[in-house]
């Protein structure tokens, strides 16, 4: 969407998609070892191949660097655009002109209550032992195992859990068996004519 609205500027285009491009590698990076990791609580430093370390680097070098050249691009490549609109008008903390309207303090002040409360929540805790992130599904040590609900080591079964006085194995087994009977008994008569 902000591809498309800066579509009348090429500049805003090479910024936005190369942007976009690395923080999908970023977050699918964070992703995958936040899923594939088993914190045992030993902080152990990563060594990140070229092409995950040169598009991270990429990243946050062009962070840096458009945070530090924002007042230059605003000044020069987003303000010149609105020169012709009206002002922004500003009332209760929404600023709106004919462009439309953004509620800029309500927002600000929202993001920085999530901020502190995050940073409130995540202030380490001495009294609450370690506890593993959910694992469940991740093949166990032993084969046929998986680490189950409750990071359990749980073996492999396979069954039918839901409406089983219906669709349990006791009760379609003998159903089955008997209509699979009849149709191989039925395929070789409909054969021998």
């Amino acid at each position: 969407m902000a591809i498309q609205s800066a579509a009348g500027n090429l500049l805003a285009i090479l910024m936005l998609a190369p942007g976009s491009a690395l923080t999908v590698v970023y977050w699918a990076r964070w992703a995958g070892i936040l899923m594939g990791s088993d914190f045992e609580g030993i902080s152990v430093t990563e060594h990140l191949s070229g092409g995950i370390r040169i598009p991270l680097m990429i990243l946050l070098a062009s962070a840096v660097a458009l945070s530090i050249s924002a007042p230059f691009i605003y000044s020069k490549m987003i303000y010149p655009g609105f020169a012709g609109e009206d002002a922004f008008s500003t009332a209760l903390g929404v600023m709106s002109n004919a462009a439309g309207s953004f509620i800029v303090i309500p927002l600000f002040l929202i993001a920085m209550g999530v901020f502190m409360f995050a940073l409130f929540r995540s202030a380490p805790e001495k009294e609450n032992p370690l506890s593993k992130p959910y694992m469940s599904g991740i093949s166990g040590k032993k084969n046929g195992t998986y680490i189950g609900p409750m990071n359990q080591v749980t073996g492999i079964v396979q069954s039918n859990y839901y409406l089983s006085a219906f669709f349990g194995e006791q009760k379609l087994s003998k159903t089955m068996n008997i209509a699979a009977s009849m149709l191989i008994v039925l395929m070789l008569g409909v054969s021998l004519v």
